[in-house]
Order: structure tokens, then C-alpha cells, then sequence
């Protein structure tokens, strides 16, 4: 079966003396049929200030027969536009962590299209329809947990699973979620304000990226800077890493807009014996 929607005889705005008859037929397997007719010799009337095609329901693909473009045939022809939608089939997975666990929330997009979705609580995805062809699929963890890309081909009802790698950086730091009771520490140091700051000896050298430092530069704003040169800027504005604009050689364990005050404080004390010491910087209490 066939829908067909008819725009007969309509003209442009504020102009009568322009009109054209113009369709869109709907197919029961997909396809789209576009038709023009009545069309005269007119820039205009052949499509020089139109769009003509297909879009995808975001936005994000589109298959763009003509923009503004004097393409469309003046009469007694008719030009007909037939769109033909690709075979399709079903892709679905798993996404799980080096763990061996379904990682609820990470994101699978096949690249090149506008098709994505996250996973669910058991760490499933799927798509229903996906065109054939050779892909590659991105699989996008958060926190820890890192990404993965891998290549599919579709030429049938396909399954692909992800086995993600544990987040790392190009030094090789990877990181862990642990359950860990909260360290305190007791020491207050001056550093108040929006945006207080203060420079602190470290009881040992502490080694980050390669680097040993002996003092680090605390900022009111949730982070801890060790490269300076003299403080910490101590921006309340913060901002996606790696960057090279300041803080730089920062552990940035909550950095936002914080305030220390009067029922607030930040506190620092070493805990441990050598080798094994362990040096606590503690915000406390502190409010946006």
C-alpha cells in the first residue's frame, strides 16, 4: 500500500502567479516517493530556494537531495524522487567490566550514524535496526571505568559484548573504587574564604608523574596543586582535565565552588609510620 499526501496547486507566499503541484507517497515497505509537476522554466519554481530531502528524528543524518539548488525539471516532465531505506537488522550485547561485571549506564554508540543508547541495569543495549555494513562500535564507561571500540559487521542479526578496560591515563594511572573507612585529620590550617589558599610541607617527598614534591599548594576550591610556581591560582571555575591552563600537577578531588567558613575547615595530618606513612588533607564541612 501507498499514502500519498498532494500539495495541488499552492503558490508562494505572496506570489499567485507561481504555483505547482507537489507529493509525498508513503510506502508500506519504507520508501519514500517525492513527485513534482507543473514546474515552469523559474529558478525559483525548480527548487533555488527550497530543501529537498530526508532527516533523521534528532537531526544527526540526513540525506540531502538539494539546498537551494535549481534541480527539479520545468513541465511537461515530472521529476520523481524515489528514497530507499537500507536493509536493517537488530544488534544488541553486553557491556562488563575487567571485573567481569555488567556496567549499568555506559554508553554504546555506533560511529558514523546518530544511533546510540546507554546500557541498562543487567549492562544490556540494543538496536533494533541498524543498516548493513562495517562499523565501529564505541562502548563508553565513566569514573573507572574505561572505553572500548570495536568493529562489527552487519549483514544479519548481530551481537556484540565489551569486556571494558579499567580508565588510565598516558602514565599509566588507572584508578579503583574501594570501599575505605573516611580518613580524618584533625590539624587546621588558615585557609578560609571562597577561595583561600596556603602552602604546606609534605612530612616526605611525595612522587606524582615522575616529579617528588615537598610542599603542596591548597586551594579552598576542592583541589591540591603541586607545581605553583609560589601558590595555587585557586580557580573556583572548574574545568574539564587534561588542560595545560592552571591548576596543573593537581589532584582535583572535589573542585567547585567551595566555601570555608566559620563551621567549616581544612585540616591536614600524617598518619602511619615510614615507609608506610600517609598524609591526609581533609575538607571539612565546607558548603557551595
Amino acid at each position: 500500500r501507498r499514502f500519498v499526501i498532494e500539495f495541488r496547486n499552492v503558490h508562494y507566499f505572496q506570489d499567485t502567479s507561481r504555483r505547482i503541484d507537489f507529493n509525498i507517497v508513503l510506502h508500506e515497505n519504507g520508501e519514500i516517493l517525492t513527485q513534482y509537476r507543473n514546474i515552469a522554466d523559474d529558478g525559483r519554481e525548480r527548487g533555488n530556494s527550497a530543501t529537498l530531502g530526508i532527516e533523521y528524528h534528532t537531526g544527526a543524518a540526513a540525506l540531502r537531495f538539494s539546498f537551494n539548488q535549481t534541480l527539479l525539471a520545468p513541465e511537461p516532465a515530472v521529476t520523481s524522487i524515489r528514497y530507499l531505506p537500507a536493509a536493517t537488522h537488530a544488534v544488541s550485547g553486553q557491556v562488563r567490566d575487567a571485573d567481569d561485571q555488567p556496567v549499568a549506564g555506559a554508553t554504546v554508540t555506533i560511529e558514523g550514524t546518530p544511533l546510540s543508547t546507554p546500557t541498562d541495569a543487567a549492562g544490556s543495549y540494543s538496536f533494533a535496526n541498524v543498516p548493513e555494513g562495517t562499523y565501529t562500535v564505541t562502548a563508553a564507561g565513566f569514573g573507572c571505568i574505561g572505553d572500548l571500540s570495536q568493529e562489527l559487521v552487519v549483514s544479519g542479526p548481530a551481537t556484540l559484548n565489551f569486556a571494558l578496560p579499567p580508565r588510565s591515563d598516558a602514565f599509566g594511572h588507572t584508578c579503583a573504587l574501594e570501599e575505605t573507612p573516611f580518613e580524618e585529620a584533625d590539624t587546621v590550617l588558615p585557609i578560609t574564604g571562597t577561595s583561600g589558599v596556603g602552602t604546606i610541607d609534605l612530612p616526605f617527598a611525595f612522587t606524582f608523574y615522575g616529579f617528588a614534591y615537598t610542599r603542596a599548594h591548597v586551594c579552598a576550591n576542592g583541589f591540591v596543586e603541586f607545581v605553583g610556581p609560589a601558590t595555587t591560582n585557586c580557580s573556583a571555575t572548574n574545568a574539564a582535565i587534561p588542560t595545560t591552563a592552571r591548576p596543573n600537577g593537581q589532584i582535583a578531588a572535589f573542585w567547585d565552588d567551595w566555601v570555608v567558613d566559620a563551621q567549616a575547615s581544612i585540616r591536614a595530618d600524617v598518619r602511619g609510620s615510614a615507609p608506610d606513612r600517609r598524609f591526609v588533607i581533609e575538607f571539612r564541612n565546607v558548603h557551595i
